[in-house]
């Protein structure tokens, strides 16, 4: 779940000038964790990050419009606009899986979220 708050701070905020403990503070998690999750979506190339200047760093969403996990993206996060979707999300997103690719998962969610 982490992950996807990461993916969707960024989404809204296009580019982000921030540390890991900054992130972790915004997202109420713990540095280790947001790390670890900054990692993997670089891995996946879902975000680009620019070098570290004094513990802080550009990240930014990498993939681009025509891609599948964007346009897939974009419908998860409206749908995470309201009360009711965040909380359809966050039962079917499992957290027992935090390095599940988003586009996978997101496959999988589309079939089950009402649109």
């Amino acid at each position: 779940m982490l992950d996807w708050e990461i993916l969707i701070h960024l989404y809204r905020y296009h580019i982000t000038l921030l540390g890991i403990e900054q992130i972790a503070r915004i997202l109420h998690s713990d540095a280790t964790s947001v790390g670890r999750a900054l990692e993997r979506l670089k891995s996946q190339k879902l975000i680009e990050s620019s070098r570290s200047s004094r513990a802080v760093r550009f990240y930014t969403v990498a993939f681009s419009p025509d891609n599948f996990a964007c346009s897939c993206f974009k419908q998860l996060v409206n749908f995470s606009e309201h009360r009711s979707g965040r909380l359809t999300l966050k039962k079917i997103l499992k957290p027992d899986n935090p390095g599940a690719a988003p586009d996978a998962i997101c496959a999988t969610l589309l079939k089950e979220v009402p649109k």
